[in-house]
Order: structure tokens, then sequence, then C-alpha cells
């Protein structure tokens, strides 16, 4: 089956949020990471155009905002603190409230840089790292995941082949909610 498959697959949102469940295995954890994701990518999209200064301060606001939509689930009560500050200030909590954006910041990093309980041996952690590095398409997270369920990815391909992405949810979502520990045990980011 060809990665661009997979790819597409990864692209849609509801795909993408039910590999983040399997992956943290924590509906706070995951719904936070979704949110960031998404303000990340916009945070992405200003930055590939944006030319002027004045705009690349406006992409630095979203990288900020995708810190506390995490926050919002993460720690509700550290948010709650930035934004009476930045009430208070007018609403720059950039400038005003380094102090508790900086509070934020630390305890969303600290959940999504946190080490997994488990990890996979080293013969499969060397199989994982082998095979992600073989491509740089974003469908290999599934593609590479797959590896370690091999009856899942056949009964995902024969599904494509035979109807097309569209038609194949069931497989889909089992790949994913598969997957998931796989990639958090190997400390692959998703």
């Amino acid at each position: 089956m060809s990665l661009e498959d997979y790819d597409t697959i990864l692209e849609k949102a509801e795909n993408f949020e039910t590999l983040a469940d399997s992956y943290w295995g924590d509906s706070d954890v995951s719904e936070a990471f979704v949110d960031a994701n998404y303000m990340m990518g916009a945070y992405d999209r200003c930055m590939q155009t944006s030319k002027e200064e004045s705009k690349d301060l406006d992409c630095a606001k979203l990288a900020t905002y995708a810190v506390i939509f995490a926050g919002r689930k993460l720690c509700p009560e550290k948010v709650e603190a930035l934004v009476s500050c930045a009430k208070q200030s007018d609403n720059a909590p950039m400038d005003k409230c380094k102090d508790e954006l900086e509070q934020v910041v630390q305890q969303v990093s600290s959940v999504f840089q946190s080490e997994p309980k488990e990890k996979l041996s080293q013969p499969e952690m060397q199989k994982l790292s082998n095979c992600l590095k073989s491509t740089e398409k974003k469908g290999k997270l599934l593609f590479c995941g797959l590896e370690f369920y091999p009856a899942q990815k056949q009964s995902l391909d024969d599904c494509l082949k035979k109807t097309g992405i569209s038609d194949c949810k069931n497989e889909i979502n089992s790949a994913l909610k598969a997957i998931g520990p796989v990639l958090r045990k190997g400390c692959v980011e998703i």
C-alpha cells in the first residue's frame, strides 16, 4: 500500500484525534494535545506566509495560544491566573504576565515531554527507528506502527485496495488504536 494513502488518513482531523487518544491513553492530555496541535498548525502556516517582522510577532501569539489552549485542560488554575493577570493588564499577557505564562508553559511542557512509563525493547526500538528513518512522509507513523501488527496492516491494506479510505473507517480506527501505544513506548513524537 502506498504511503500517500497513509498520509491522507493521518491528515483527517478525526483520525489524528483517534491516534492522539490511543497515544496518550488519557482523554484530557489527548484533547489538550489536539488543541495545541491545531494552534501550532496555524502558527506554522503563519510563519510560512509571513515575510514582515510585524507579522512574525502575530505568529508568536499563535504559539502562545497553543500553550494556553493546552493548559486549559492540563492546568486550568494556572491558565485562570494568567487570564486574571491579562485582564488587569489591558489584555497584554506577553508583556506584563510573563511569570504566569511561564507557569503554564512549564506545566504543559512537563506533560507533553514526559517519558512513557514503559518503553519498547532495544530491538523493537531499533526496528521502529529504522522504519521511521526510511521516509519523510507523515504517513510513516501509521506505516511503521503497523509493522508491529501485521494482521491489522493486512486488513487495512486489503480494505484500501478494495474500497478506498472513506469505506475503511473500522479498519482505520482499529489500526490507529493499535499503533498509539507502540509509538508512545517508542518515544516517537506524533
